[in-house]
């Protein structure tokens, strides 16, 4: 029987080739009622899956027609989604997107993983996953404009990653790096100072505006996050030093880091920075790295992980614990505690032993 009464309401409840479809019918009053509603919704599914689907549109057209308009009009990652689109359209062509099953997905997987980037390495399985949530987004959205009755992503596992980057910077490297950071680079400086001691993204602190600046409150605001939450961090003295020093040289910029040669802000310091990094011979060490150090050095320092995942901006209190006890400080501080405790105890043990022995023995 596939009508249900729950409470005061119909429910339908049917497969059709294995697949299940379920819910309420609010409108209907009584069970002939709710036999009417749940043919007609029959009706509908069944023109959908055995109609339209098979004159549904090609991959290509669809996405270049469909999904990047809406992508460019609603997502700021929509620089990603044309790349990406790009290599959708050259593997998937004028296929219908009725016609891409969860294999081609998976072919498309393996191809990727086993393709060489422009910088002559392989794919990382986290770059393929996020090339596979683009491609699920894609066809989530033929689903809801009624192009396919399935998401063929939805069969495919993601690959196991493992990017968690425990690289951060000592002190003695932090030295050595703003050593190199003089004429020509001079302007990497206050950069590297802000995401060194207030721990933005590297988005974030390139999109910083002045008036998100606060002297007064002593506070940078910023705005335009990952997770689209705002959120105040307050200036430490060398980060306010830095800002109030670029603040007098600014004039009418409106970024706070502003490229005085083309008088807009700065895109990308990659370049300029990896060479500093080199000639301080400090290795393995990015960019994005700095934020990193923020979050160990906060973790070493006793700040309590809430407190960290506030100023971090972490939208998962899970992506801050990895800070915890990141360093060797960390795990010697921990094993000192231990240590503190087996003394405590082992003491009041030793004690209770003394006492027992010098107890007169129970006569018999």
């Amino acid at each position: 029987m596939t009508i249900r009464k729950r409470g005061a309401r119909y429910h339908y409840d049917f497969m059709i080739r294995r697949q299940r479809y379920r819910g309420a019918l609010p409108e209907a009053r009584t069970k002939a009622e709710a036999q009417q509603a749940e043919a007609k919704i029959k009706n509908k599914i069944y023109e959908r899956k055995f109609g339209k689907t098979s004159a549904s549109r090609s991959f290509t057209e669809f996405v270049q027609n469909t999904y990047l308009p809406w992508a460019k009009a609603t997502k700021r990652s929509s620089r990603d989604d044309v790349l990406h689109g790009k290599v959708f359209c050259r593997h998937f062509g004028n296929k219908s997107l009725s016609k891409i099953d969860h294999q081609m997905i998976e072919e498309f997987k393996v191809k990727r993983m086993k393709s060489i980037t422009r910088y002559g390495r392989t794919r990382k399985p986290a770059t393929v996953n996020r090339e596979l949530a683009i491609l699920s987004g894609i066809f989530r959205m033929a689903v809801d404009y009624e192009e396919i009755t399935e998401n063929p992503c939805r069969k495919v596992d993601s690959l196991p990653e493992n990017n968690q980057r425990t690289r951060h910077l000592s002190f003695e490297e932090e030295d050595r790096l703003f050593a190199k950071l003089t004429g020509e680079r001079e302007y990497l400086r206050p950069l590297v100072t802000v995401a060194l001691y207030a721990g933005p993204r590297r988005g974030e602190l390139l999109k910083l505006r002045w008036s998100n600046v606060d002297f007064g409150l002593n506070l940078i605001n910023f705005t335009e996050t990952k997770t689209n939450r705002d959120r105040a961090v307050p200036m430490e003295p060398i980060v306010r030093e830095a800002l109030l020093e670029l603040s007098q040289q600014s004039g009418d910029a409106e970024f706070v880091f502003t490229n005085p040669d083309t008088g807009t802000r700065y895109t990308d310091v990659k370049k300029s920075f990896t060479a500093a990094c080199r000639e301080a011979n400090t290795t393995n060490f990015t960019f994005h790295d700095l934020r990193h150090t923020f979050g160990t050095r906060l973790a070493d320092a006793g700040v309590d992980v809430v407190k960290i995942k506030e100023l971090m901006g972490h939208a998962s209190i899970v992506t801050t614990m990895r800070y915890i006890h990141a360093t060797d400080q960390g795990k010697r501080g921990a094993i000192t505690v231990l240590s503190e405790y087996r003394q405590k105890r082992r003491h009041k043990f030793v004690a209770d032993e003394k006492r027992q022995a010098l107890q007169p023995a129970a006569v018999v």
